[in-house]
């Protein structure tokens, strides 16, 4: 998945740390 789109990896990355900062 992320070899196919590489800048997915990076929205989850974001999404992940913007997450766990709310918490």
């Amino acid at each position: 998945l992320g070899a196919s789109i590489p800048w997915i990896d990076t929205i989850e990355n974001f999404i992940y740390i913007s997450s766990n900062l709310e918490m």
